[in-house]
C-alpha cells in the first residue's frame, strides 16, 4: 500500500508539475492528445511494472523454498 501511495503521489506531482510549465497546453497545440499520452500509457506502465515485481517476488520466494533444505 506505501509503494502505492508513493507512485500515485508521484505521478500526480508530474502531471501537475507539466500543467504549470504549460506542457499539457502545448501537446494540445501540437495535436498530440495529452490524456492518452500521459494518462494511459503511465497507468500501463505502471501496471505492467508491478506485475513484473509479483512475479519475480513469487519465483524467488518458490526457488527459496525449494533449496531451504
Amino acid at each position: 500500500m506505501i509503494c502505492a501511495g508513493k507512485i500515485g503521489s508521484g505521478m500526480g506531482a508530474e502531471l501537475g508539475s507539466m500543467k504549470v510549465t504549460e506542457q499539457i497546453d502545448a501537446m494540445e497545440v501540437s495535436g498530440t492528445n495529452p490524456f492518452k499520452y500521459l494518462g494511459v500509457y503511465q497507468s500501463y506502465g505502471s501496471y505492467d511494472y508491478g506485475t513484473c515485481n509479483v512475479k519475480c517476488g513469487q519465483c524467488n520466494f518458490f526457488v527459496w523454498r525449494l533449496f531451504r533444505c
